[in-house]
Order: structure tokens, then C-alpha cells, then sequence
């Protein structure tokens, strides 16, 4: 596990990032310093995160988002058939699936943010990865769903692709 956030001393900001905020982007220095290559000592926290989310929208990730709500509420249903059977087995397997499922996805949206804001091919190919495998499991709890979890997977891939094109 990778320490609390530490800032990088004596390092610029990346280029990128700081004409996105000259432009109006409101990233606090700590988000800039983070997306400037701070992410590889330091893992995002709730205010970088909350910052990126509010501030710079990824709309496949507002979309996984609905999602992940869609099988939270399921999840409570299988946690209330537990509870109320007694199966305290069944209880612990639904809490751990929904927390890795929940970290998986953070995961995910870190990949996407680094690959956005710093030429990272490497965190681009972990988001498409990371959402292959996320999208599989939420089209197994939402069958009903797997069109359009299908759909958002090429909306993943071809915002992946728009930052960061593949060579011909």
C-alpha cells in the first residue's frame, strides 16, 4: 500500500496541467502536483479525488458510477436476505465483493485521470484493462444490462483512444 499523500519537493508541474489551469481549471496545487507524476509515490485521496470528479467530469466514469449505484442496491438486498436468515457467511462474501468492487473502480477512475492529464500510455492500457474486467463483473450482477455495459465498455475504449491515440 503506497504511503498518504507526500509532495513532490522541487518538481515542476506538468505542462499540460498547469495551461488546463491557466484556462479555468480549478485544480488545487496538491491535485496538480499529484497529476504531475505525484501519483506514482502517493495514492489519490477523498480530496483529490472529490476535486477531479467535480471538476473535470469523465463521462464513462459518471456512467460506470450509475452503475456501481445499480448493484449497490442490489448488494443491500442480498445483505438484507442475510441478515435476516442469519447467514453471517453470505453477509461477510457480499460486503468483501462490494468493497473490492468499490476499490476496483477507484482503481479504474485513477487510471483514466492519470492517462488524461500526463502522456501515460502505461495507465491507459491498466484503465482498459481494469475495465474489461470491471465491466464483466457488473454484466454477471446486472444481466440485463450487458448492452449497454457493452456500450460504455467502447465509450472507455474510445475515450482511451482520444487521449491517447495508438500508433498505425
Amino acid at each position: 500500500m503506497k504511503p498518504p499523500y507526500v509532495p513532490r519537493k522541487d518538481k515542476p508541474v506538468s505542462p499540460r496541467i498547469a495551461r488546463l489551469a491557466e484556462q479555468g481549471l480549478a485544480l488545487s496545487e496538491k491535485t496538480q502536483d499529484w497529476l504531475s507524476g505525484g501519483y506514482s509515490a502517493s495514492p489519490w485521496d477523498d480530496e483529490i479525488r472529490g476535486e477531479l470528479f467535480s471538476g473535470f467530469p469523465i463521462l464513462p466514469l459518471m456512467a460506470l458510477q450509475g452503475y456501481l449505484e445499480k448493484v449497490r442496491r442490489l448488494m443491500d438486498n442480498v445483505l438484507n436476505h442475510a441478515d435476516f436468515t442469519g447467514n453471517q457467511k453470505l453477509h461477510e462474501e457480499v460486503e468483501h465483493t462490494w468493497q473490492t468492487l468499490q476499490e476496483e473502480v477507484d482503481e479504474l477512475a485513477m487510471h483514466l485521470y492519470v492517462a488524461t492529464f500526463e502522456f501515460d500510455p502505461s495507465n491507459a492500457f491498466k484503465g482498459a484493462l481494469k475495465a474489461v474486467a470491471i465491466l464483466h463483473k457488473f454484466r454477471v450482477l446486472l444481466p440485463d444490462e450487458a448492452e449497454s455495459l457493452s456500450k460504455l465498455g467502447d465509450n472507455i475504449q474510445n475515450y482511451l483512444n482520444a487521449v491517447h491515440p495508438q500508433p498505425d
